[in-house]
């Protein structure tokens, strides 16, 4: 806790000289010169200084002029930014920005002249828009290849964070520049620093930094994770209301675990973002190891796009039915069949039509025919039984003896029922007609006759 009574007591009094006068204040004006350098116009301030955009006077060079805040005027201060030109030029790599010239102004502040850049903050980058995940990774591989040349050369940062990053060629190919190199500072709100003995940003602070520890290379580590993990998740493992409680979850919170806001976040990836934010230097993974997890994370996230682009070219385009909830944007698309599959089934129900009808037409006929045929069959079966009706009411007479007597004839009627054609059942063939019994008489059918006045004479 003492530690935290210090913060709080040199964010609150920074040091300073005092207010900035009238002259100090003109000498950076536009249009004024810091040794050959023309001032053109502001680009912005930080915790250490306010950066111009300059122009030489002779060679016509554009650069950008770094100039110490007059309030934090002071010989430590002085020495510090001088500082930061040696560790960039004995570092001597493209992703820092190079520092070519340094000098004073007047009225004894320094300054140090460095290329100009063209692009944005990385900080200001992510809260443009939301960062892919390669495109994370890209920028994270670009600072970690800038960190091992510091580490190598024994320099460590201290102060690693997105508003140290600097972005240019955008939006194509992110292109790093870490700026700020070797310049400790004080926090003055929850985000931003103001320099002072404190190095380092609450958010991005290592816990060794927090307690005011042996500060290696794992602690440049330990500000990239928290860094990688914002960037990744867009919020930060550790965050509270002010700079004493972001302290001590630092020393003390374990972060949240990055599938809580990512659950497709690779495992890979999250083991790494873990140990990276582990408390003790010692279990931190190595630059080298860090570097070649997220390469093999940006091999996945790559096959991981191959993939769900293969399986959107090759998805069928024709749908069964339209979604209910697009109906009235989407049209119901519907399967044409090929022209001869239409043709062959014309002409296949067209023939089963015509056989349909020509069965219909048949089985018309045959009632018809059967009709007629039964008709035929009845009529000669009526008359064969009127012609025996009648010879049955003939009268016959016994055979005449031979001296000639008359004999009366008496007429019998016989019992002889008349025969009617039974109604032939319904067939598919032609009904034969039933052939009835022959009708008997007494009456002799040969050797008589009947004379005209009723006797029987033999013929």
């Amino acid at each position: 806790m003492a530690l935290v009574s210090v913060v709080l007591v040199r964010t609150l009094f920074p040091t300073a000289t005092g207010p900035v006068s009238p002259v100090r204040s003109r000498l950076t004006d536009v249009g004024c010169k810091a040794g050959p350098w023309i001032i053109e116009s502001e680009l912005g301030r930080g915790g250490m200084g306010t950066v111009y955009a300059v122009t030489h006077d002779t060679i016509g060079k554009k650069a950008a002029l770094k100039v110490l805040h007059a309030e934090l005027m002071s010989e430590r201060n002085t020495a510090r930014i001088l500082l930061e030109a040696r560790i960039v030029n004995r570092v001597s790599h493209p992703g820092i920005v190079d520092i070519f010239e340094t000098g004073t102004l007047a009225d004894g502040r320094a300054y140090l002249v460095m290329e100009r850049l063209d692009g944005l903050s990385l900080s200001a980058y992510a809260r443009a828009g939301k960062l892919l995940p390669t495109t994370v990774i890209d920028i994270l591989l670009q600072i970690c290849d800038a960190l091992a040349a510091a580490h190598a050369a024994g320099i460590v940062h201290r102060d690693l964070k997105p508003d140290n990053v600097f972005l240019q060629n955008l939006p194509a190919t992110p292109t790093v520049k870490l700026l700020d190199w070797g310049i400790a500072k004080v926090t003055t709100d929850i985000r931003h620093t103001l320099e002072g003995t404190l190095v380092g940003t609450p958010h991005y602070l290592s816990p060794e930094q927090a307690r005011g520890g042996t500060i290696t290379a794992q602690s440049d580590i330990y500000s990239l994770g928290i860094m990688a993990y914002e960037l990744f998740l867009e919020r930060l493992p550790f965050d509270a209301d002010n700079a004493p409680e972001v302290l001590v979850m630092h020393l003390r919170e374990t972060p949240p675990l990055p599938s809580l806001g990512w659950p497709d976040v690779p495992a890979e990836l999250e083991a790494l973002l873990l140990a990276m934010l582990a408390k003790a230097p010692e279990q931190r993974p190595t630059l080298a190891k860090v570097v070649r997890t997220l390469t093999a994370v940006r091999a996945e996230l790559d096959r991981r796009v191959r993939v769900s682009s293969l399986i959107r070219t090759h998805a069928p385009t024709a749908q069964p039915y339209a979604p209910i909830a697009h109906a009235s944007t989407q049209r119901l698309r519907t399967r044409r069949m090929p022209r001869w599959q239409v043709a062959i089934g014309s002409s296949v129900l067209l023939s089963l039509v015509a056989l349909f009808a020509v069965g219909h037409a048949s089985d018309a006929a045959g009632v018809t025919h059967d009709a007629v045929h039964r008709a035929e069959s009845v009529t000669p079966l009526v008359h064969d039984a009127r012609t025996r009706s009648t010879a049955a009411r003939t009268v016959a007479r016994p055979p005449t003896p031979d001296n000639d007597a008359t004999v009366s004839l008496q007429p019998t009627v016989p019992s002889v029922m008349p025969v009617v054609a039974p109604s032939p059942a319904p067939s598919t063939t032609h009904p034969r007609a039933r052939k009835l019994p022959r009708a008997t008489s007494t009456a002799p059918r040969r050797g008589a006759r009947i004379a005209p006045d009723g006797i029987l004479e033999s013929y």
